[in-house]
């Protein structure tokens, strides 16, 4: 098949949804052969866990950008375009590139993969972010996993830099296994035999102990030895002080929201001090990238006056943090949520966790695979007694929220969000109604 515009590759891309999964890891292997290997063209960081790893991904970007290098950026899902998975920095592909760089993976799928069957969907955008950063000289690729890590799409690199690992939590159990442990081996999955692993801290850490031992590959965590100081908190961003064992720094400022990003953010130090044991990355480096990172859709302020939230949460740790982080901000605001959940997704997880912060709920549907609306609310109303309104159409859910007042605040689906994000917020603003 040749690929000839833009369209017609995002055609292409919705045709693979669930088909090709028995060609595995080695269907990926075997194209990603035809196409010259290039995986093996520049040092990958390989990032895997439940939450934060996209945070961790923009952190890292930043920083190894202000330390001078040319830097990939493969992540998922996207919020408004295809393109912004696979990037060279924060510049998405773009739409022509897109389109010959998936010619090319379609073109070597054909000649390697036989008996009808093809790479599916994450198949595909993972052969094309390998081949793209190739063709692009980059310094390093940062790739974050799709689904746990062990037999993920991304998993078909011999080495790595370094191999990043998010907590662990409960998401996608069907295909990870019901317990933490399980999950965590998972996710341990990315860890390659002699090359440098960076955990988060967390109550199933001798998963990753164990595996690392294994493997000789030398493990880096923080633990009880963390002295953080907080000097400013709100809206506009973080200012903290952080020692451990590994480095200090002083007045480190970060734009993301919320005290789990300063945990992100302290977690890419530490993997920004594992990389300069062989790669050059100064201080300066280190607070310009912390500084200047931003990542759309994670409690992401839109909009002030009226204050309008966007927060990509979709489960139920996320869905923790997200109140957590409402809280935080907005403690004795009027809260209004809008809600739309995946169908696929433990939504009364999610719910217990979104809806002790709200005094309203607008309950709409997802862009993507949606759970009803009307079936939502019922779920609603039976676990809480604040007021519940229904509206299928997300766009009327978002006026008719913000039209109540108060704190406006979308979550349970990154595909809501990335709908939501095309929104022109400027006509909520303070005598533009």
């Amino acid at each position: 098949m040749s690929i000839i515009t833009y369209d017609e590759s995002l055609l292409y891309l919705h045709s693979s949804f669930g088909t090709g999964t028995r060609v595995g890891l080695d269907g990926v292997r075997a194209v990603l052969g035809k196409l010259g290997d290039p995986q093996k063209a520049y040092p990958v960081i390989h990032v895997a866990g439940t939450n934060g790893k996209g945070s961790n991904c923009a952190f890292l970007q930043h920083i190894l950008t202000a330390a001078g290098y040319k830097v990939g950026v493969f992540t998922s899902p996207h919020l408004e375009r295809y393109n912004e998975r696979i990037a060279v920095g924060t510049e998405p592909i773009s739409d022509r590139d897109f389109a010959e760089t998936l010619g090319r993976v379609v073109s070597a799928s054909d000649e390697v993969i036989s008996g009808g069957e093809r790479l599916f969907f994450f198949q595909i955008l993972t052969c094309m972010a390998y081949s793209y950063f190739a063709e692009e000289s980059v310094d390093f690729a940062i790739v974050e996993t799709g689904i746990g890590g062990r037999l993920d799409s991304t998993n078909v690199i011999d080495t790595a830099a370094l191999s990043v690992i998010t907590a662990p939590g409960y998401d996608h159990q069907a295909i990870l296994g019901e317990s933490l442990k399980e999950i965590a081996a998972e996710d341990a999955g990315i860890i390659k035999h002699g090359c440098p692993a960076a955990v988060y801290p967390t109550p199933v850490l001798s998963v990753f102990t164990d595996i690392s031992e294994e493997k000789n590959a030398p493990l880096y965590y923080i633990g009880e030895d963390l002295q953080l100081t907080m000097h400013k908190c709100d809206v506009n961003g973080s200012v903290f002080s952080v020692k451990t064992a590994y480095f200090s720094y002083e007045t480190l400022s970060i734009r993301l929201l919320g005290n789990h990003q300063v945990q992100n953010a302290i977690h890419a130090l530490l993997c920004a001090e594992v990389l300069r044991k062989k790669y050059t990355i100064s201080n300066e480096a280190v607070r310009k990238g912390l500084a200047e990172c931003r990542w759309a859709g994670r409690f992401e302020l839109v909009s002030s006056e009226p204050d309008i939230v966007l927060d990509g949460a979709h489960n139920e740790d996320g869905a923790r943090i997200f109140g957590e982080t409402l809280r935080l901000y907005f403690a004795g605001r009027k809260i209004v949520l809008v809600v739309g959940i995946s169908n696929s997704k433990d939504f009364r997880a999610i719910l217990e966790h979104m809806l002790p912060a709200a005094d309203v709920v607008v309950c709409t549907c997802s862009p993507f695979r949606a759970l009803p609306a009307d079936e939502l609310a019922g779920c609603v109303r039976e676990m809480t007694d604040a007021e519940v309104l229904v509206e299928e159409d997300c766009h009327a859910a978002l006026e008719k929220a913000v039209k109540m007042g108060g704190v406006t605040a979308v979550a349970g689906s990154l595909y809501l969000v990335g709908e939501l994000r095309s929104v022109n917020y400027d006509r909520f603003q303070r005598g533009n109604e």
